[in-house]
């Protein structure tokens, strides 16, 4: 069963008010990303929902970074 804290509830209150004053954000967090932090990311049809996640002890955080080529 999934239980909802009340942390988190704060935590997505605090990633929506960063979303609406910055709306070229697409993910939030309160510090850096590492295990055991919430992690908001934009989400819905109209980006105007906010998905929440604890990132895992036991799960290690890995970093992509997608690149585009400039055009000439």
């Amino acid at each position: 069963m999934t239980h909802i804290k009340q942390d988190m509830i704060d935590f997505a209150k605090r990633a929506a008010k960063s979303f609406e004053e910055h709306p070229e954000y697409s993910t939030f967090t309160d510090g850096e990303v590492e295990a055991g932090c919430l992690f908001g990311v934009r989400w819905g049809l109209g980006d105007d929902c906010v998905l929440v996640f604890e990132l895992d002890y036991n799960d290690p955080v890995i970093f992509t970074q997608f690149i585009k080529k400039k055009d000439k």
